[in-house]
Order: structure tokens, then C-alpha cells, then sequence
């Protein structure tokens, strides 16, 4: 459910394990084999678990909506770009980086 929507945030309304529903924003976009990845932090959150959807629509050029990502393997490739991307604004615990964000 998307609960907030302008050109420079998206929130959207997540159900957690425990039922509960949370806020999580969007803090980035990463494609992966032709495919768009939101990765969504909890709302007002610098760090935590991330929430990976896939943007989808009737065509590739105006997502509708976001999905939940079924496949464990290409959750964690777009986790792996998202991480890459982003090697100096998040701090990821252990992962090591490459100074050009590759990971080694």
C-alpha cells in the first residue's frame, strides 16, 4: 500500500512476519538483467533490514506497482548492486569494498 508518494520520497506500507505494518521508504532503485529493484529502509532509518521489490507494470517504461521478490538468488544480486552503489553512504558491517565500490 503506498501511504506517500512526490517526486522526492516513496513510502510504502509493508506487513512484516509479525503482521504488523510498517512504513519502509524507498532509498534506491538498482537493474538487474533488464529488471528494476526497490530497496526499501524502514521510515526515518539510517540502517536495518531492507525490503527488495521488484517494480512492475503493463510495460517497462511506467511501473504500477512493486512485488515481492520470490527468487533468494536475485534478491541478493540486487542486494549486491544496491550494496556496490552505495559502498560509501551505508555502512554494511563486514562486506569490503574496492575504492571503486567492487566488492573483493
Amino acid at each position: 500500500m503506498l501511504l506517500d508518494s512526490d517526486e522526492k520520497k516513496v513510502i510504502l506500507a509493508l506487513e512484516g512476519e509479525d503482521g504488523e505494518t510498517e512504513p519502509y521508504e524507498l532509498i534506491d532503485l538498482v537493474e538487474y538483467l533488464g529488471r528494476t529493484f526497490g530497496i526499501f529502509l524502514p521510515e526515518g532509518q539510517e540502517e536495518g533490514e531492507v525490503a527488495i521489490l521488484e517494480l512492475v507494470g503493463e510495460d517497462d517504461e511506467r511501473a504500477e506497482n512493486y512485488a515481492p521478490v520470490d527468487d533468494e538468488g536475485l534478491e541478493q544480486a540486487a542486494f549486491d548492486l544496491f550494496q556496490a552503489k552505495n559502498f560509501d553512504r551505508f555502512d554494511f558491517g563486514d562486506s569490503q569494498f574496492g575504492t571503486d565500490g567492487s566488492l573483493f
